[in-house]
């Protein structure tokens, strides 16, 4: 079987108003969109094997930097989440757009 092309399944949205995680979602890969007025930290954390979430470094959002996008890609399919991990004020909206593969069937 060969990936033919990628469609969005499943989209985790909500606001964080303090600290916390959002749902998570199982995927490769995905976009991120956080937009609103806060004063605050939020990092995509991806779960390894061992269970723990772990920040993606690569993928963190500061209060000034709204509104923001940014794409991620894993080199296999992992559980995501959103965390808020500083909070001041305001609130911040977000959207996690899963991306997973189409296989093409023969």
């Amino acid at each position: 079987m060969a990936f033919t092309d990628t469609t969005i399944r499943e989209v985790v949205a909500g606001s964080f108003t303090a600290t916390g995680s959002s749902d998570s979602t199982f995927v490769y890969g995905g976009d991120v969109l956080i937009s609103g007025t806060f004063d605050g930290t939020i990092r995509l954390e991806v779960q390894n094997r061992a269970g723990n979430w772990v920040g993606i470094s690569d993928c963190q959002f500061e209060g000034s930097d709204l509104p923001n996008v940014k794409q991620f890609n894993l080199a296999i399919t992992r559980p995501v989440r959103l965390t808020c991990t500083v909070f001041t004020s305001g609130t911040a909206t977000y959207s996690l757009e899963s991306i997973f593969a189409h296989e093409e069937s023969r």
